[in-house]
């Protein structure tokens, strides 16, 4: 089919509609003839003119279904709707900055044209930006470094395992050069054995990344980790990772074995100086492996703390005996506001009655879950202020039971009640940031009296009869925001929440939904799901962060660890002569173990000091993306410190073991 036309966009004009290739599949069976058929919607016949190609259904796109003319939606034409986005192309040469000061110019007129515009405005921001915020792009980063510090700590492994491989070759090598094996003909061959191996580890890593992906966009609610694809991007730099860095961690061995000293590597017990260089580099890179560790793992402690903190977090309320689900009301079947509001309680009246469910409201936003329509107000009494002055709250619409079925707290004043209707006094209740923030105390903020009128406009006066207790942002690491509550019978508002409290929210799904249909057959109803459930799939991005830097910060760990045991293991195994002698002399297991031991421990705590050093400066970075701890938490570092001691001391005990039980006859033998 096609896209939809300039025409289709005008008042009046006959409906046409574009599918989504995720519908058209799933409820036409990519049936070619379903393009020019006509479907009902909202009570308006509309023509499929078209289906969309499916690359362009990743991130938010993919949770769109239909595209439609806005001249459609009959909330498109007030002035007050600010629902909309825009997205413009710029043209060529015209920068975000001169576009952002045409856009302000415009934003200027309107205001001045439409008071109701004022306070309001706009800017432009770059696609990149506009996807994700400043915090977003912190986490990747962090992610990337994360990734390039467990890729540094493998290939830090697999140059001391290349090392300590090399120096039992150096014989070998050196009988090839003996035989005119030229410097780099060896230098080749110790290489292409590298490449080999870093192509397959490639080829592995490619595989299991498709299978994680898989794995995260299964678990993962936020649309986002769409946008992650293994592509031909994709594949070049992994090819190319997987060639480089096999070549270059495989110079440092290849270089040493092929320093042509022919004569020394072929000297008894192959004490040459070429192994003396190859141990100071294998000690080297195990300080840095433990040093990449230690700052990651801190990093990654970090983020889990911070993600903790979140999850357990005050909501204000006790989300667990909530069941929650949306409906609108449609305006082409009940086009008066007020029959709308009554329909809405009359569902509300049917849930009540449902076995098992304790009470029932209805929210324009479900507290802590979504930001209620932002609006400035004026309160009676008080000077004018300017545009920039006026107070602001979230207008969040509520029916009478609200609070006693969310459990949020009312601390002063009364509640809705049924008699609140469009015939009676308009009142409000207000939260607490809102009373302390605009009134000075919650006493005073009682029977204050609020316009919502634009700046020209009359005002009509709403009083407060309430103070309630704040809910979470949700935006978690924002305060509350100022709130104001009306109620349902004389704000209607189509699009609500409903909220269920019952024993066993789950359980009363399937009569939540029945209860609905028997209202109102046509009543859309959906994502019913346990509060629970709902504060889950908002947080599935955080969790599922949270284990990638677990897991990150694990694997380098087990990395560095592994570094330790061989370089250990292949010390002991160098020293078995030197430790024969020594218990010939009359050395104990006990002094033997403080030799290993201490050798080891010295590599540790010089790798611990530069670890602890670099995750100072990391975590600067990271202070805008924490919540409930701080960049430079004490037990959070002492936690690390601890946890790299342990897994040191397990790493050495089993080298350390082996050498308190070397018989010094054949110690002494030992090549």
């Amino acid at each position: 089919g096609r896209t939809l036309r300039p025409e289709e966009d005008a008042p009046g004009a006959a409906c046409a509609m574009v599918l989504s290739y995720k519908l058209w599949t799933s409820h036409f069976q990519r049936d070619r003839a379903a393009v020019t058929q006509s479907v009902n919607v909202d009570g308006r016949p509309c023509t499929i003119v078209g289906v969309l190609d499916p690359s362009i259904e990743f991130g938010n796109l993919s949770l769109t279904d239909v595209w439609m003319p806005i001249s459609t939606d009959p909330a498109g034409v007030r002035r007050d709707d600010r629902r909309y986005g825009i997205i413009g192309r710029l043209k060529p040469g015209v920068s975000i900055e001169q576009a952002d000061g045409e856009i302000h110019s415009i934003v200027d007129r309107l205001a001045r044209e439409f008071p109701a515009n004022a306070g309001w405005s706009a800017r432009v921001a770059p696609t990149r930006e506009a996807i994700a915020g400043s915090d977003t792009w912190v986490i990747l980063a962090l992610l990337s470094l994360v990734v390039g510090f467990v890729l540094l700590i493998a290939c830090a492994n697999v140059t001391n395992l290349a090392l300590a491989r090399v120096a039992g070759r150096r014989r070998e090598l050196a009988v090839r050069t003996a035989l005119g094996a030229s410097r780099w003909r060896t230098l080749r061959l110790l290489v292409i054995e590298g490449l080999v191996l870093g192509l397959a580890g490639g080829a592995l890593g490619l595989a299991i990344a498709e299978g994680g992906l898989r794995l995260i966009r299964a678990a993962a609610y936020e649309p986002f980790f769409d946008l992650v694809r293994i592509d031909r991007t994709v594949l070049f730099f992994a090819m190319g990772v997987s060639i480089l860095c096999p070549v270059l961690f495989s110079l440092l061995p290849a270089l040493l074995a092929s320093d042509n000293q022919v004569s020394e590597a072929l000297k008894e017990g192959g004490r040459t100086s070429g192994a003396v260089r190859a141990r100071r580099s294998r000690h080297a890179l195990v300080v840095a492996q433990v040093a990449l560790a230690m700052t990651l793992l801190v990093v990654a402690s970090l983020v889990v703390r911070s993600m903790i903190a979140i999850s357990r977090a005050n909501l204000g309320f006790d989300p667990h005996p909530l069941l929650t689900a949306q409906i609108v009301v449609p305006d082409w079947k009940h086009k008066d506001d007020a029959a709308a509001a009554q329909l809405q309680d009359d569902v509300l009246a049917r849930l009540r009655r449902l076995p098992g469910v304790e009470a029932a409201a209805a929210a324009s936003a479900l507290p802590a879950l979504a930001q209620g329509t932002r609006i400035t107000f004026v309160v009676s009494g008080r000077p004018p202020a300017t545009d920039a002055e006026r107070p602001w709250a979230r207008w969040v619409v509520i029916s009478d039971d609200f609070f006693r079925t969310t459990g949020i707290s009312l601390l002063a004043g009364r509640a809705f009640t049924d008699g609140d209707r469009a015939d009676t006094e308009a009142v409000a209740v207000v939260n607490v940031a809102a009373a302390q923030k605009y009134f000075g105390s919650t006493s005073a903020a009682l029977d204050a009296r609020l316009s919502t009128a634009a700046p020209g406009e009359a005002p009509q006066w709403i009083r407060v009869i309430g103070i309630a207790g704040d809910t979470s942002n949700p935006d978690i690491e924002l305060p509350p925001d100022p709130q104001l509550y009306v109620p349902l019978l004389q704000r209607p508002s189509r699009t609500t929440a409903l909220l269920v409290r019952a024993g066993r929210p789950a359980d009363v799904a399937s009569a939540v939904r029945g209860a609905v249909r028997e209202t109102d057959s046509e009543l859309p109803i959906f994502q019913l799901r346990t509060f629970d459930e709902a504060l889950d799939d908002e947080l599935s991005s955080s969790r599922i962060l949270a284990g990638m830097f677990t897991a990150f910060g694990l694997l380098a760990l087990v990395l560095a660890s592994t570094g330790l045991y061989g370089v250990i293991s292949y010390t002991v195994g160098q020293r078995t002569q030197e430790i024969g002698v020594r218990m010939a002399l009359g050395a104990v297991p006990g002094d033997i173990r403080r030799l290993v031991v201490s050798h080891g421990m010295r590599l540790v705590a010089i790798g611990g000091v530069v670890g602890l050093a670099g995750a100072f400066l990391v975590s600067r970075t990271m202070r805008s993306v924490l919540y409930g701890v701080t960049a430079s938490d004490p037990a959070t570092y002492a936690g690390v410190v601890v946890t790299v001691l342990a897994s040191a001391a397990l790493a050495m005990w089993v080298p350390t073991r082996r050498a308190t039980r070397l018989d010094p006859v054949r110690s002494l033998r030992a090549d």
